[in-house]
């Protein structure tokens, strides 16, 4: 019966990927928060959410009232990110399901990070025979008493292609599962948690999670399972892309495929074996104060057997969408990127008093002018400084 259960939540989350219900409701198009999109849906449909970052009241704390429905993001976790700002005096996680959600209740393709609750589940809570599927989340920087990613009491969850780290517990920091609980956990990592028991998992005498194909720090028993660094970029800013060669590429389950056709990875975010190369950009924060210093790391992967030869360039485009008539930001360059590695470089720029405040565009580039092999792109936002004063900035 086990390997059963485990074979059918394959096929389900599989077919998530493919199936939106006839009715599809918009956010913020047409609801203006997540909850307002939920309650307005019955059994059946789909709440699709919008590229963006989802603060406060509607948008944390999200209950599905016991209904039968999707909630996905349109482009994956990268994308959309539900930021709870949960802390001491003012609590809150991204979602609890606690009136008896089955299975067809989904949550797909969220970043969850800074909730903080005092009690079960930092991100996620899962309880009174509640068992919702969870698939394809990153679920990073959450802190509860127990259960500082997922908390399952009483609850039977699908927990399928989520990347899980950087969340901290009293016990459980990655997951928790307790009283009378059986979670199915496959294709995911649960790596970097930190808890005083059990930092990536932890249950009790009652409960006995079914947990395969997925990287468990510490270890876990079940079949496909792993014990081995993800390779992630850098846990410590919520980038928890892989790096290579990672352990977790090409792991999942083997019914499972990536869109670059290749078996499934581990994890929410798959690595694109069919890039050239593949680029990163990890800002140390998304916001910066005119006259600071901001710093960024760029990550280049090289994931075939043959080294590769290309230019780089980092370009900005002002809050107006304009070109910065200084570019390029760096480059361009010509370098050789070795067979079968990855290599990253930490760069510190020092922003000028004189930078017009507002949302700026960061784009590292490799390939060439008639071929890129790849682009990755962050907006950050630089604001206000604390005081005017101070010796002029070098201009980035």
């Amino acid at each position: 019966m086990r390997t059963l259960a485990i074979i059918a939540g394959v096929g389900m989350v599989l077919g998530l990927c493919l199936d939106l219900s006839a009715f599809v409701l918009s956010v913020p198009s047409e609801y203006p928060t997540i909850q307002a999109g939920v309650d307005a849906a019955v059994d059946g449909d789909t709440v699709v959410v919008a590229d963006g970052m989802y603060t406060g009241d509607g948008n944390r704390d999200i209950d599905f009232w016991g209904k039968a429905i999707v909630v996905m993001s349109e482009n994956g976790p990268e994308a959309t990110i539900i930021d709870c700002e949960g802390h001491s005096s003012d609590p809150h996680r991204a979602f609890y399901l606690t009136r008896g959600e089955g299975p067809e209740s989904v949550i797909k393709g969220f970043t969850i990070t800074n909730g903080w609750f005092p009690g079960g589940g930092g991100g996620i809570r899962c309880a009174l025979a509640s068992s919702p599927t969870i698939v394809g989340n990153v679920i990073v920087r959450n802190v509860a008493y127990y259960g500082g990613g997922i908390a399952c009491t009483a609850s039977d969850p699908i927990i399928a292609s989520n990347t899980i780290g950087g969340n901290q517990a009293d016990e459980g920091g990655g997951i928790v599962c307790f009283y009378h609980s059986y979670p199915t956990v496959f294709n995911s990592i649960v790596w970097n948690n930190q808890a005083g028991t059990g930092s990536s998992i932890h249950v009790d005498l009652s409960s006995e999670p079914i947990v395969t194909y997925s990287n468990v720090e510490g270890g876990w028993t079940g079949l496909g399972n792993l014990d081995e660094d993800p390779m992630f970029v850098r846990v410590g800013r919520r980038d928890v892309r892989l790096l290579w060669p990672s352990p977790s590429i090409d792991a999942g389950h083997p019914d499972s495929l990536d869109p670059d056709s290749t078996r499934g990875d581990m994890g929410a975010l798959f690595f694109d074996q069919s890039k050239e190369l593949v680029v990163y950009v990890t800002p140390e924060s998304k916001s910066v104060a005119a006259g600071d210093r901001w710093r960024v790391l760029y990550s280049v992967v090289n994931c075939h057997d043959e080294p590769k030869s290309c230019w780089g360039i980092v370009e900005l485009w002002t809050p107006e969408g304009e070109p910065w008539p200084h570019n390029p930001l760096q480059g361009p360059a010509y370098t050789t990127f070795a067979a079968n590695s990855s290599w990253q470089t930490l760069q510190r720029y020092n922003v000028p008093w004189q930078t017009p405040l507002g949302t700026w565009r960061l784009s590292a580039s490799a390939g060439f002018p008639e071929e890129v092999w790849d682009e990755d792109t962050i907006w950050f936002t630089v604001h206000e400084p604390a005081s005017s004063s101070g010796e002029e900035q070098i201009v980035w």
